[in-house]
């Protein structure tokens, strides 16, 4: 079972992404981080959640997960990565990271 943790989980991203996440038959969702609405029940912001999502959002991420998304405005994963654990993987969803027109490819 992958332990998956959440960041930036109140916008449409991460809605989409709890969706697929959880019907994943080897996914656990251990925590989803809101900074505007944490203690709020999820399904109270994602209401198409409604009956399949009994979490709250926390204030932090949790030390038990094995993968880390981040879904966060444009500009703040690489704030967040700096006070994440190494022994975490990470998918970010912004476009931190994204390639730029300056890479060559190589035939």
């Amino acid at each position: 079972m992958i332990k998956i943790g959440i960041i930036g989980g109140a916008g449409y991203t991460s809605n989409e992404l709890i969706k697929i996440l959880n019907n994943h038959p080897k996914v656990e969702i251990k925590n989803i981080v809101s900074t505007t609405y944490p203690g709020i029940p999820i399904e109270e912001i994602h209401q198409n959640l409604i009956g399949e999502m009994t979490k709250r959002f926390s204030r932090k991420i949790t030390d038990e997960i094995d993968l880390l998304f981040l879904c966060i405005g444009h500009g703040q994963s690489k704030k967040i990565l700096k006070n994440i654990c190494d022994k975490i993987n990470v998918i970010d969803l912004s476009n931190d990271f994204r390639m730029n027109n300056n890479y060559k490819i190589i035939t």
